[in-house]
């Protein structure tokens, strides 16, 4: 399960790998993509060169723009009823059949938040918080044109 963060933005040459280097806008991570761009094109040396990869920067200089989704384990009160019973039958068979059939919505809703709460605060306290992120939306960016409308607009890189 994903979460979309609120405003993380995220930069990539190919669209496959994003810099851990995140920005508050899109905005920002164009402008942080375009200076990036403008540096090496000027042979500039560039700590997260989004194009150290690419060979052609005249035929291909596009860049990636993304927003960050967050990793949210999906553990809900259905699949922990539905993993009692197994366990159930299991243990006694066709006996079991019907435990725990008459959950009501309200009380699955009340597992599912009991649950999350306390997958969530283990996680923490234990520091086993995801270091690791999707792109769950993405612009494809040619600085050229970018340059372009921004000089349009009277901005500068």
């Amino acid at each position: 399960m994903i979460e979309k963060c609120s405003e993380r933005w995220h930069l990539s040459g190919d669209g496959y790998e994003y810099l851990v280097d995140f920005y508050a806008s899109r905005d920002e991570a164009i402008r942080a993509g375009m200076r990036m761009y403008s540096d090496m094109m000027e042979g500039k040396e560039s700590s997260n060169d989004l194009y150290q990869d690419i060979l052609d920067l005249q035929d291909h200089p596009e860049f990636y723009v993304g927003i960050e989704a967050e990793f949210a384990p999906g553990i809900d009160g259905y699949a922990i009823i539905e993993h009692l019973q197994c366990e159930a039958y299991d243990f006694a068979g066709e006996y079991s059949c019907g435990w725990l059939d008459n959950v009501s919505n309200q009380q699955r809703e009340t597992l599912d938040a009991a649950v999350k709460d306390v997958v969530d605060r283990w996680i923490s306290d234990n520091g086993f918080e995801p270091s690791f992120f999707a792109v769950s939306e993405y612009i494809i960016v040619d600085p050229r044109e970018q340059a372009i409308a921004d000089a349009a607009k009277g901005n500068t890189v």
